[in-house]
C-alpha cells in the first residue's frame, strides 16, 4: 500500500472505478480508518475520515436504496396508467419535485425525507398542504393511495 494522503471534505466520497471501501476501527487510536482497495483487491490508500464523512457515506448508500424503491414504485404506477417511457417520466417528475439530483437517480435530502414518510405520509402531506387543514385530520386509503378527511 502506498502512503497516500487524501484530503476528503465532509459531503465528498472518493471516486474511482470499482473501489472497495473497508472500514476498520483501531481500538488503540480510537478513530476509524478507511482502506481503499482496487479491483484486484490490493489496498492503495488508507485515511482517517473527517468528521461527518461516515454519516455522509451511510446517507449515500441509503439514498441509493431509497431512490431505487421510490423510482420503481412511481414507474410501476405510471406503467399501470399506460404512460410511455414511464421510467424517464418518473425520473423527470421526481427531479422536478426536488426529490432527485438533476441528471441522476440519486436522492436529495428532501427526497430522502419524503421517502421516509412512506406512501401514506406523502399522501396525507399532499392533502394537508392543498386544503390547509392539519395532517391529523386525514386518514390514508392504501387501496386508492389517497388521503381523505376523517
Amino acid at each position: 500500500m502506498t502512503n497516500q494522503t487524501m484530503t476528503i471534505k465532509p459531503g465528498e466520497v472518493p471516486q474511482a472505478d470499482r473501489v472497495q471501501i473497508w472500514l476498520c476501527y483501531n481500538p488503540n487510536c480510537r478513530k476509524p480508518h478507511i482502506f481503499l482497495f482496487n479491483e484486484n483487491g490490493e489496498p492503495f490508500a488508507q485515511f482517517i475520515p473527517p468528521e461527518g464523512f461516515l454519516d455522509d457515506l451511510i446517507k449515500l448508500g441509503k439514498s441509493e436504496k431509497i431512490s431505487m424503491a421510490i423510482l420503481s414504485r412511481l414507474t410501476k404506477q405510471l406503467k399501470a396508467k399506460g404512460v410511455e417511457n414511464a421510467r424517464q417520466v418518473a425520473i423527470e417528475t421526481l427531479t422536478k419535485s426536488g426529490s432527485l439530483i438533476p441528471g441522476t437517480t440519486k436522492m436529495t435530502a428532501t427526497g430522502i425525507k419524503r421517502s421516509e414518510m412512506g406512501a401514506a405520509g406523502r399522501a396525507i402531506d399532499r392533502a394537508s398542504k392543498l386544503s390547509g387543514k392539519p395532517a391529523s385530520a386525514y386518514v390514508y386509503s392504501k387501496k386508492l393511495n389517497r388521503a381523505r378527511l376523517k
